[in-house]
């Protein structure tokens, strides 16, 4: 990994760092609920905490149904405005 792509991915992290630090506790509870949900019905991921096992933390997913879950991520947060 070059230094710009550590770069970029620590300064992605923490604008979602700080997004959420912005938002309620019922609004993170309502995005957490939205990305479970969205992780289970759309790509078979049964829950999105570590388990420190590669397969059950590297799940297989096809490139489309990734597209289609960050889109359905991207309406709901759309919606929830």
């Amino acid at each position: 990994m070059s230094n710009t792509t550590r770069i970029e991915a620590r300064t992605i992290e923490d604008t979602c760092n700080l997004v959420a630090s912005e938002l309620t506790i019922q609004e993170k509870e309502r995005m957490s609920g939205d990305i479970d949900n969205i992780a289970l019905l759309m790509m078979n991921v049964e829950t999105l905490k570590t388990r420190y096992s590669d397969d059950q933390d590297f799940p297989t997913v096809a490139i489309w149904t990734l597209k289609q879950a960050l889109q359905e991520a991207y309406l709901a947060g759309r919606r929830s405005k």
